[in-house]
């Protein structure tokens, strides 16, 4: 949606510039990323599709004796994030072709990494991996 509205004022439908309005949206596409790069949209938030890894990774430490779904006031599974102007050059990557397979899921498992006791699945450690 947010990718239609910039196309709408940019394209003259609207009386409206790219000055006068913030335009944001939820979903990190490619597109968006770029367009963000490009400071034709100031913002994305995203990192869901990251909700089945982390899972995993959470099912994985559970299968090898690890509470892991123990439930707090404070438990936070994962944050989602914000890709704006300011910090897209760090993103830019999940912007092109990912091979997953690249990626050490080992990295966030409390149970091969017992030194840390909560998980950290931030994506700054999945972009790491990636470039």
């Amino acid at each position: 949606m947010a990718l239609g509205v910039m196309d709408a004022i940019s394209s003259g439908h609207s009386k409206m510039t790219n000055n006068e309005v913030v335009i944001g949206g939820i979903d990190w596409t490619p597109e968006a990323i770029k367009k963000i790069q490009e400071k034709k949209m100031d913002a994305s938030v995203g990192g869901h599709f990251m909700q089945a890894a982390w899972a995993l990774v959470k099912i994985y430490d559970h299968h090898h004796g690890i509470n892991v779904f123990t439930k707090s006031a404070n438990t936070v599974t994962y944050d989602l994030e914000v890709i704006t102007k300011r910090n897209v050059e760090q993103y830019i990557a999940i912007a092109e072709h990912i091979d997953w397979s690249s990626i050490d899921f080992k990295r966030f498992s409390l149970f091969h990494n017992q030194k840390i006791k909560e998980h950290d699945f931030s994506f700054k450690r999945v972009i790491e991996q990636i470039k």
